[in-house]
């Protein structure tokens, strides 16, 4: 999607990858300490709004594993229960690693 995205851009045109990657790169880590926040708090709802939100931002970029373990954490916080976020922490590692070399490429 990424590929076809920079493949499209006309001359001149901003570029969208780039700006989503920049995007993700500032939310994402947001959207986690947001999660953490919350079930600090007791919030589970609101950690299964993050790490729903965190999901997205991983599809938006391919991000497949992280996407997987977002969509875990939010299940569990749906079924009531505190979500594991060291998953999504170990995860969004590795994206931000990935999305980082792609930013440069």
């Amino acid at each position: 999607m990424l590929d076809d995205l920079r493949e499209n851009a006309a001359p001149g045109e901003p570029d969208l990858v780039a700006e989503l990657i920049d995007m993700f790169l500032v939310d994402a880590p947001a959207l986690l300490e947001r999660a953490r926040g919350a079930l600090a708090a007791g919030d589970v709802a609101g950690a299964s709004r993050a790490a729903h939100a965190l999901k997205g931002n991983a599809a938006s970029l391919g991000a497949g594993p992280l996407r997987a373990a977002c969509g875990a954490a939010a299940r569990e916080a749906r079924e009531g229960r505190a979500p594991d976020l060291e998953p999504i922490a170990r995860e969004l590692e590795r994206a931000l690693a990935a999305a980082r070399a792609l930013r440069q490429a």
